[in-house]
């Protein structure tokens, strides 16, 4: 880049779509509304970029992105411009999308995190009851790349066993993955992970009138299906801004054996909550 020129970045508001349309298509008009706008037209695709909060749904897209602009007029002789920010974003392994205009350059930038929380309510079934029990938790999590989410939640479920009233708190560590790129109202996903589960045993005395109650600790793993709904707002691909959807899962949760050797793993479901920002 040359000596004269001083760089001075500015991000652009909104977050940005990139959409793929096929190359017969016409400039859409939803395309061409917002601050910043560029189409692009070649052989094989007509190519947008604009607002996201534009882009209808089923319109094939990556979104989630920033827009920096480089603040100009710069000169045609000029050199180095978009590599002065380009190379350290490549060695942070950042991907970047180049425009170039007549005065300047801008670079889109993916949003690398969208936070959301949220709450659920849900149905234990373990393997050694008859009955189930109910489960109540509340969670958290980002989305650290499109599609994949990761996600903690803390809960509480106490099933009956015949012997004893089991306690625990389930600490889990879950990743998500939504496997469609395009807008959804709903979005169907799979989901696995670890678990930590602190348990207290409650022993009934008219069955088991020797053992005291006591309390363990165990690791664990799970794996399951589910899928969200959207209520409020709008999905981005594998990211979200600011909706509020309803959430529901089956998982199967790999426990160790309660210390009278029955079997405790089980069924979990859930419905829930979740906001995004």
């Amino acid at each position: 880049m040359s000596a004269a020129v001083r760089l001075s970045l500015t991000l652009v508001p909104d977050r940005y779509a990139v959409c793929r349309l096929g190359p017969q298509a016409d400039v859409p008009h939803w395309a061409t509304r917002g601050p910043f706008f560029s189409v692009t037209h070649t052989a094989d695709e007509l190519s947008v970029v604009c607002p996201e909060k534009n882009v209808p749904a089923g319109v094939q897209l990556e979104d989630g992105w920033r827009l920096i602009k480089f603040e100009g007029p710069f000169e045609f002789s000029a050199t180095g411009i978009l590599a002065a920010a380009a190379a350290p974003l490549a060695e942070g392994g950042v991907s970047i999308v180049a425009i170039s205009t007549y005065d300047t350059d801008y670079i889109l930038v993916r949003q690398a995190q969208v936070d959301r929380v949220g709450g659920r309510i849900g149905f234990l079934k373990a393997e050694g009851v008859d009955e189930g029990s109910l489960n109540i938790g509340v969670l958290g999590g980002y989305y650290f790349a499109p599609r994949f989410v990761l996600e903690g939640s803390l809960d509480y479920h106490s099933p009956e066993f015949d012997r004893y009233l089991r306690s625990t708190y389930a600490l889990q560590g879950s990743v998500y993955f939504y496997p469609f790129t395009v807008k959804h109202i709903c979005r169907p996903y799979g989901v696995a992970g670890v678990g930590f589960y602190m348990s207290s045993y409650e022993y009934d005395p008219d069955v088991t009138p020797t053992p005291d109650d006591e309390s363990r600790s165990d690791g664990g793993f799970h794996a399951g299906f589910g899928f969200d709904v959207l209520l409020h707002g709008r999905y981005a691909s594998g990211s979200v801004e600011g909706p509020l959807a309803l959430t529901s899962d089956i998982r199967y949760l790999f426990t160790r054996d309660d210390p009278t050797g029955n079997k405790a793993d089980g069924w979990l479901g859930s419905v829930g909550v979740r906001a995004g920002f």
